[in-house]
């Protein structure tokens, strides 16, 4: 076992809260670059107290005491890759929608670690001003096949999540909303399918998350900028019905999630905060 420099550390006390061992390769790739804001603040700890702080066994690393989590992972990757079968299937289907730019495999499953109750949460990136259009069609598209993961669902582990459309215009993260957290949601997005290189714009309008993630993203990413569309007037109306009817729809249901003409964000917890002050408590 190697000695660990403090961004690996911190990488490994983060990929902890998910039950998450590391191989070699992967702390040196999730290495964390130290911060000092009001959740990331954390003491500074030397390189030799670091050394009890955490075990090598197996090929991973993890935290002193947590070892049974190696065998979790593993279990996990063999769920996570059935479902991963499951959701390249839905985006089969899905991805006839003519809108459609991106599907992608977001959270857990992206990193191939669900359990088996976790649903499949998909990332759908649109045409510009095709988002609430596009829902519509593929919320259709999965009642009919019986896979849409519905609010009052019981059990829904093989149900699909769409709990996440952006326009070609708006994939951006806010500055408000950017943390360690949401580099780690962005970075760890998985592309199913993926058209006109958006997956690759993504990464490339992110690209704050090299401040938190200083070793992930493919920083020699290139693309071809994508050729002006017409602007089909019907089609601009039927976007705006669908809006305002599913807005009026939802209007009374909203806690916390971002309901915008070109961005759904259906997170009704601040699942954020929660890992920060886990990864907090941690270091």
């Amino acid at each position: 076992m190697g000695h660990m420099n403090r961004a690996s550390f911190l990488g490994l006390c983060y990929s902890d809260i998910f039950d998450y061992p590391l191989t070699k390769e992967e702390l040196k790739k999730w290495g964390i670059k130290e911060l000092r804001s009001k959740v990331e603040d954390y003491p500074r700890v030397g390189i030799k107290e670091l050394r009890s702080k955490y075990r090598y066994q197996d090929g991973f690393y993890f935290l002193s005491g947590r070892e049974k989590i190696i065998a979790l992972r593993q279990k996990r990757a063999e769920i996570s890759q059935k479902k991963l079968v499951l959701g390249e299937k839905i985006a089969g289907i899905l991805q006839r929608i003519p809108f459609i730019k991106l599907i992608a495999v977001t959270g857990a499953l992206a990193m191939k670690n669900s359990d088996d109750k976790d649903d499949i949460d998909l990332l759908i990136i649109t045409q510009k001003n095709r988002v609430w259009l596009t829902r519509v069609l593929a919320v259709l598209i999965l009642e009919i096949l019986g896979k849409r993961r519905r609010p009052n669902d019981e059990s829904f582990g093989n149900k699909i999540c769409l709990n996440m459309f952006l326009d070609e215009d708006n994939f951006k993260i806010p500055s408000l909303e950017r943390n360690l957290y949401a580099a780690h949601e962005v970075i760890q997005v998985r592309p199913i399918y993926n058209r006109e290189q958006t997956y690759e714009k993504f990464l490339k309008q992110n690209s704050w998350v090299d401040g938190y993630l200083p070793r992930v993203r493919d920083k020699s990413i290139k693309y071809e900028k994508a050729s002006i569309k017409q602007n089909n007037s019907f089609l601009d109306l039927v976007e705006v019905i669908c809006y305002k009817l599913q807005y009026v729809y939802m209007k009374s249901k909203i806690t916390r999630e971002t309901v915008e003409k070109n961005r759904l964000l259906f997170h009704p917890r601040d699942t954020g905060k929660i890992v920060l002050e886990k990864f907090e408590k941690r270091v």
